[in-house]
């Protein structure tokens, strides 16, 4: 929309109403189209991000049945962070989002670390009964992980605000 300072200087500069309300209704629709695309990049987003979660928690499964402890734990935190930092900068990038597509977008993340975290555990108590790793402990870890991106850019957006 043209805010009424901007009609104003077009129409001191010579503009009939009629070519201001041409631009203004110009400008509408490439917002309406915009709107369009954000909304399908931010749901393909979201699939994109689930698909991509359950590849690396595919991925780290044959992991469990190392006899590692602690060495296991690095690599599913950078996983778990880069993934999640991934999701982060893709939803803030997406442009036209309203606050509802943050909101789902913040319940959608804690949806898909629960569901990280059951997947591992049952996946590695079916096929590695012997580990020395609890799943339970590790699908937290990577949950933790890929949340953590997400929450420390609310605290940061947050005390740039105030």
């Amino acid at each position: 929309m043209i805010t009424p300072k901007k009609h104003q200087e077009l129409r001191a500069k010579g503009w009939t109403e009629t070519e201001v309300q041409r631009v203004e209704n110009i400008l509408n629709h490439v917002r309406k189209e915009d709107l369009k695309i954000s909304h399908f990049v931010f749901w393909s987003v979201l699939v994109l991000i689930v698909l991509a979660n359950v590849i690396v928690s595919l991925i780290l499964i044959p992991f469990l049945s190392l006899k590692f402890t602690w060495e296991i734990y690095i690599p599913l935190i950078v996983l778990g962070g880069l993934v999640g930092f991934l999701y982060n900068y893709l939803i803030n990038d997406i442009k036209h989002l309203e606050v509802r597509h943050h909101i789902l977008g913040g319940l959608v993340l804690p949806l898909i670390a629960v569901i990280n975290l059951v997947l591992i555990s049952l996946i590695s108590d079916r096929y590695f009964k012997q580990t020395t790793l609890s799943p339970w402990i590790m699908g937290l870890i990577f949950a933790g992980a890929f949340i953590l991106p997400y929450l420390l850019d609310r605290i940061r957006t947050r005390m740039k605000r105030e």
